[in-house]
C-alpha cells in the first residue's frame, strides 16, 4: 500500500508518526519544515496539512 511507503519515507526524513487513521489512508506526523516540503512534492502524497483543532457546532 502506498501509505506504508510514504510512512517509511516520513520516518526516513526524521518524522515521527503519531496517529494512523483506520478508515482512510492517512496519518499524523511531527515533521521538520524540510520534510514537509519534500513530502508535499512527493507524487504519492495527496495533501500535507498542519494539525489544527476542530470544533463541532
Amino acid at each position: 500500500m502506498q501509505t506504508e511507503s510514504v510512512e517509511r519515507e516520513t520516518q526516513d526524513l526524521g518524522g515521527e508518526i503519531t496517529y494512523r487513521f483506520g478508515i482512510i489512508p492517512a496519518f499524523v506526523a511531527n515533521l521538520s519544515k524540510d520534510a514537509v516540503e519534500k513530502l508535499k512534492n512527493d507524487p504519492r502524497v495527496v495533501s500535507v496539512e498542519p494539525n489544527t483543532e476542530v470544533h463541532a457546532f
